[in-house]
């Protein structure tokens, strides 16, 4: 993984060199395409001119960026190319269960408009579907009008086919999406986490997953996944992503709008929002009309006479939420406003600082449930665990990946008496496992891949006489294994090792082992991915 944006780019800058020369030492001609580059980013497409022979960037974007030549204007597709599209996404083949005439597919292609997203979208809805879904869809798609540059029109038509989900819960997981910043990665596990509490799904990822892959499957979202391995511990999905493009998440938050107004029509009590989900974004001094901070009571005549009313009479802002988004960027100067959201089980915070605070009003959120999983991904100043986790006893997940500068796990590490599944992945700062391991007697699934550092397992770790999964690959200081591993003959179910070919060898001793599994690991790195992140 990489340690920095420049260090992506340079290590791109080597691939290119790599891949465009070939045996003979004949250079390669390469086209590097830049997909869907925003203003804000021009500064990042400069840093892809590298000197190479023969070697040209193409930068597709909505708006013309004159400084890198002439620009293009991409009209939309005439109707041969958009119903071939449309056929590719709707998967219409020999194995379709249905194929419609061509009237009813030249019908709704029109409807499209020749716009990608929107053939993209509509097909997707439409694949594997009876012939009753395409005669609804044509008829909706006759009953309107889009144009060709109106986004308003577009969010009306992808509107139909986000109609198309059967299952109630499917489409409130697409409308959760729109909680999350414009065109990032969105974490599958937070998605699995929020879900699970939200909708109860199973913890363990299977049903929410099943949704991630059907919207997936419409089109709707994207799914990323930047390490692919051949054996995965435990239905570990730190490695994939949900990219949802950036019209499909307006059309998320058009529907979240709607809902929030029918809610409020229905509900008139004095809380300040009845919608369930509240997003708040905050840049710079900007702040929306109901905002007041904590040193703010009294001095409210700025505000709306309605929220004043309610803010006089509550002293803090009661928001129903049951979802509270807040996204604050570096320019984000002043308090926290002092709310009461008192149903909110979900808090997402996407806070774009080096310094920023956690809200006063998280202390009194009741109704969030205790903490069981906790995830540390990519904190590059992480050297020790922070005072207090091994205290939170509730846990029964704790994943800290990718921390390459956190060197050793506490020795109070045992007081997490309810943990199930400990992940120290691809943390190559690592030189120490406490032996106090031995005192987690839940553990089911131990995780240590790619710690580059740490020269040996605990000595006793063949005392978890609950573990099942034992994950090592990566591990290129670990050279031998302690003695307590026979301990594992003592096993009343499968154990599941999980390692590479470099230590497949320090098991062979032990593969008499009753329900002992030696599974080597291969796994696929690659830069497929990139395309799709943005700065």
């Amino acid at each position: 993984m990489f340690q920095s944006d420049e260090d992506a780019i340079n290590r791109l800058g080597l691939l290119l060199k790599h891949v465009g020369t070939d045996s003979e030492g004949h250079v390669v001609p390469i086209l590097l395409v830049l997909d869907d580059v925003w203003p804000e980013s021009e500064e990042l497409v400069e840093k892809f001119k590298f000197q190479m022979s023969d070697y040209k960037i193409l930068v597709t974007s909505r708006v013309a960026f004159r400084r890198f030549g002439t620009p293009f204007k991409l009209d939309p597709l005439v109707h041969d190319h958009a119903v071939s599209l449309f056929q590719h996404y709707a998967q219409l083949n020999e194995s379709s269960s249905y194929k419609p005439d061509r009237d009813l597919l030249d019908e709704i292609v029109k409807g499209c408009k020749g716009s990608p997203l929107a053939l993209q979208v509509t097909a997707g809805s439409l694949c594997q579907q009876p012939f009753e879904k395409w005669q609804t869809m044509m008829e909706r798609l006759k009953s309107q009008t889009i144009l060709e540059s109106n986004s308003t029109n577009l969010l009306s038509r992808l509107q139909q086919s986000l109609d198309i989900l059967e299952d109630i819960k499917e489409k409130e997981c697409f409308v959760d999406l729109g909680l999350f910043p414009e065109d990032q990665m969105i974490p599958v596990t937070v998605l699995i986490d929020m879900w699970a509490t939200l909708y109860n799904l199973d913890e363990d990822g299977i049903q929410a997953m099943a949704i991630v892959h059907n919207l997936n499957t419409r089109n709707l979202i994207s799914i990323i996944s930047t390490r692919k391995v051949a054996t995965e511990a435990d239905m570990y999905y730190n490695n994939h992503y949900v990219v949802i493009h950036d019209l499909l998440r307006e059309l998320a938050n058009h529907q979240r709008k709607e809902e929030s107004e029918l809610a409020n029509y229905q509900r008139k009590e004095e809380s300040f929002d009845q919608r369930k989900r509240l997003i708040i974004d905050l840049h710079g001094d900007d702040r929306p009309d109901w905002w007041i901070g904590p040193n703010q009571h009294g001095m409210s005549s700025c505000m709306p006479s309605s929220v004043t009313r309610m803010w006089v009479k509550q002293k803090k802002l009661k928001v129903a939420a049951g979802i509270l988004s807040i996204s604050a960027d570096e320019t984000f100067s002043s308090g926290w406003c002092d709310m009461r959201p008192d149903e909110a089980k979900v808090l997402i915070l996407n806070l774009r600082s080096d310094k920023y605070s956690l809200p006063d009003f998280t202390k009194k959120m009741n109704a969030m449930p205790n903490l069981v999983e906790l995830s540390i991904d990519y904190c590059k100043d992480l050297i020790k665990l922070p005072d207090g986790l091994c205290n939170i006893t509730t846990l029964k997940k704790l994943s800290i990946t990718n921390c390459h500068n956190l060197s050793a796990m506490p020795q109070d590490i045992k007081n997490l008496e309810n943990l199930e599944v400990l992940r120290l992945c691809s943390c190559s700062d690592l030189k120490e496992m406490p032996e106090s391991v031995e005192g987690l007697n839940k553990l089911r699934c131990l995780d240590i891949s790619d710690c580059a550092s740490l020269p040996k397992l605990p000595d006793d770790i063949g005392k978890l006489q609950k573990l099942e999964k034992l994950a090592m690959k990566g591990c290129s200081k670990l050279s031998e294994l302690p003695n307590s591993v026979i301990k594992i003959g003592n096993l009343k179910h499968e154990m599941h090792v999980i390692c590479d070919e470099e230590h497949v060898i320090l098991w062979e001793h032990y593969r008499n082992i009753p329900y002992l599994s030696i599974d080597m690991h291969k796994e696929d790195i690659n830069l497929n991915w990139l395309h799709r992140t943005r700065s």
